[in-house]
This record gives structure tokens, sequence and C-alpha cells, in this order.
């Protein structure tokens, strides 16, 4: 990790994003939030899928959604899957947080619009510099969109 990537989770150009974290064990959670929040992210939470998706219809603001693949009622897959497609929800980014190390899981959220899959147990360094590279690499892709526009436009 470079000193940069223990600076902030987040670019200094960006307004941090809040964080969905969608857990069902409370003390995961708890813990998600004290490695986020003294990163300057601000952080919901859910303890499902199903509530995921209820605050995200309550609260539709641009998220950034940390969620575990193993829960009750709705699982981190089948939330993905469910964002995906709704064209509402299809741009939030997503990252799956596992125990499962399996290559085809791994795949089909990857396949299904995941940024990452993180898999447990991890460091608080390894989640900030995972979040961190994600963000900043939707903000490239974001200002490399803009700069298309703008070069078909003046062509």
């Amino acid at each position: 990790m470079t000193s940069s990537d223990s600076e902030g989770a987040f670019p200094q150009t960006l307004e941090p994003p809040t964080i969905l974290v969608v857990e069902n064990d409370p003390i995961l959670r708890n813990l998600l939030k004290s490695i986020l929040e003294p990163a300057g992210y601000s952080c919901e939470e859910a303890s499902d899928g199903m509530e995921a998706l209820a605050l995200i219809h309550q609260h539709p603001t641009t998220y950034f959604i940390l969620s575990d693949f193993q829960m009750p009622k709705m699982d981190g897959l089948r939330l993905l899957q469910t964002l995906q497609n709704n064209p509402k929800t299809r741009g939030i980014p997503f990252i799956l947080l596992t125990e499962n190390s399996s290559f085809s899981l791994r795949r089909q959220a990857l396949r299904d619009g995941a940024l990452a899959v993180f898999y447990k147990p991890f460091t608080p360094p390894e989640l900030l510099h995972i979040l961190n590279r994600s963000i900043s690499h939707l903000a490239k892709s974001s200002v490399l969109s803009v700069n298309t526009v703008i070069e078909e436009t003046v062509s």
C-alpha cells in the first residue's frame, strides 16, 4: 500500500460517497462502520438485501454498496442482480464481501456488475485500499466518458 492509500479512502477531488453497509451480523456491520467512518465515509446500514432495497427506494441518493454475500431473506448476489435489473439503480457501485472463495461465485458477481469481490477475513487497510481503488476507477471512468462526449461534440 502506498502512502496515498493510507491518507484516505477516496481521492481528495471527490466527495466521499455514502456507503450502504449490508451485513446481517451486527458485530461485523459495526466493525465495517468503525473502519469506514473515520476514513471520512458516511455510512447507512441494512441487515439484508430486502432492507437495503427499501432504504435505496426511500432515499434515492447515490450509494456505494458494500454487501455481504450470505444473508437471510435476500443474499448479496440477489441484491446485486435486482439492482442491475432496474435502470434507476443499475449504476450503483457494488462490492461483494464473502467467506466463500468459490471461483464460480466470484465470476458470477463480476459478470452481474460487481466492481470487486472481497474475501473475509480482511484487514482495515485492505478494505480501505479496495474502496480507494474502486472509487478512483469510477472517477477516471467518469472523466473519460465526459472527455469522449466533449471530443465527439467538438468534432
